[in-house]
């Protein structure tokens, strides 16, 4: 053979080679491909089979350069997400470890759709060591980025989830980095980010509420009012409402309470929370308690919950409240199959509501009678007569009787003529209200 035809044949040969190696690469880059696709059309249908194909994804590509993965970041996104369906949360935290340390490697939006799906699947772990944990390692990765949005919403979510679990204190540190991450150096709050300093507040809200900080909780609404304007989702403004109307129930100012309460049912209805049947349940009984002429089921929104069974229940309350039926209204509240005591926050005040209601069942009572044994007023109210002298007294000091107590006799004779009070009286009902008002900010500053 002449030394031409041998360089001839070794050329040859060396391109075979190379066309041999080139096609075994493309094989196997064309495996990858198929691997992946295969695994992303079965996820629904076949969660288990999809899972162990995306991990195949991962083996075959784990020997390339780390440059060369092409497919690496969509698997580990997959896998993670099928791990957390199947509730294999040892193996996603493995897994979100890997793809958290490649967000850097790929494009924002890549990196965001995923940190967002993680996100969202984070909500639906049962373990919520595993879901604080998932939030936890995302956070940190964050951290790092300049994805200021994504960091807070991801923080905002783990608050929320030591919110569910009570534990106030990793919450509360939470909330503070939120609120600290919307406000300037110099400690006031960023207007620019009105939407996200509320949304912080309101989880603030709420941990003053389970606290029952009511000194901070104050602070912190009067802040939130002044943002109200600037922020519309209702999802934020109804906790804020809900929380604002617990405030004032608390101080047993119920009319400003009753107009929180009815907001935040008009918020949580809006976006579909559930919630919104609660707030209505105490919409209705603020609405007692304050002695509101507005009955909340005429309006257009309470009219979806017509035909519930607590809802009609409360409705019937109302109506024997308007009727000054008192054997009603308490065979309502006692009825077991209603529950409306069954809700610790209604039974807080139902002291207070079965007052209310007593006092205008009292004074409806009094109206056509110019003498009423005593005897017969506690057993229509059912009551002692001594609970029913304390009414007689508290209505007679308001102005809203004319009447006197013969408690010898066993009688409460009314006065007719008008009954409107004095100068005098009315001077001296100013005096008992400023007192009890008194009374109650020494109450709060020992609480506080």
């Amino acid at each position: 053979m002449s030394s031409s035809e041998f360089e001839d044949y070794e050329y040859g040969s060396e391109d075979d080679e190379w066309s041999e190696n080139e096609e075994e690469i493309d094989e196997e880059q064309v495996e990858i491909e198929n691997t992946f696709y295969e695994a992303d059309d079965i996820k629904k249908s076949n969660p288990v089979e999809a899972l162990s194909k995306f991990i195949r994804v991962l083996d075959l590509e784990s020997h390339k350069p780390y440059e060369e993965q092409q497919w690496r970041f969509q698997a580990l996104k997959n896998t993670v997400l099928l791990e957390c369906n199947l509730s294999q949360y040892e193996e996603m935290c493995t897994h979100l470890s890997q793809l958290v340390e490649m967000m850097d490697s790929v494009a924002r939006n890549d990196a965001t759709d995923a940190i967002n799906a993680v996100i969202d699947a984070s909500g639906k772990i049962q373990d919520p060591e595993y879901s604080m944990k998932v939030l936890a390692m995302t956070i940190e990765k964050l951290k790092e980025s300049k994805n200021q949005r994504l960091l807070f919403n991801t923080q905002a979510k783990l608050a929320k989830l030591y919110l569910e679990r009570k534990d106030l204190e990793k919450a509360e540190s939470t909330i503070q980095e939120l609120i600290k991450s919307c406000q300037h150096p110099d400690g006031r709050d960023d207007s620019s980010k009105a939407q996200s300093l509320i949304e912080a507040y309101a989880l603030e809200i709420q941990v003053c509420t389970l606290k029952k900080n009511n000194k901070r909780l104050k602070e912190v609404f009067k802040r939130c009012e002044a943002l109200n304007a600037d922020v519309s989702d209702p999802r934020i403004i109804g906790v804020i409402k809900e929380s604002g109307s617990k405030m004032y129930m608390s101080e047993k100012l119920w009319e400003n309470a009753l107009s929180e309460q009815f907001e935040a049912f008009k918020c949580y209805q809006e976006v579909g929370n559930p919630r919104a049947k609660t707030m209505l349940k105490y919409v209705v009984l603020t609405g007692i308690l304050c002695s509101s002429d507005i009955n909340p089921f005429d309006s257009q929104e309470a009219k979806v919950y017509k035909d519930d069974p607590e809802i009609m229940a409360l409705r019937r309350l109302r109506d024997a409240y308007e009727a000054n039926n008192m054997v009603e209204v308490q065979g309502i509240l006692n009825d077991p199959s209603v529950h409306i005591l069954d809700d610790p926050y209604i039974a807080q005040y139902m002291e207070d509501l079965l007052r209310t209601v007593r006092l205008s069942v009292l004074q409806a009572k009094l109206k056509p009678y110019k003498a009423v044994k005593l005897s017969y007023l506690a057993n229509n109210l059912q009551i002692t007569e001594q609970s029913l002298i304390n009414l007689l007294v508290e209505l007679i000091i308001e102005g809203k009787i004319a009447a006197r107590i013969d408690e010898v006799e066993g009688l409460v004779e009314t006065t007719g003529g008008d009954r409107t009070t004095g100068r005098k009286e009315e001077a001296y009902n100013k005096w008992v209200r400023s007192l009890g008002s008194l009374h109650f900010q020494i109450i709060e500053r020992i609480r506080t």
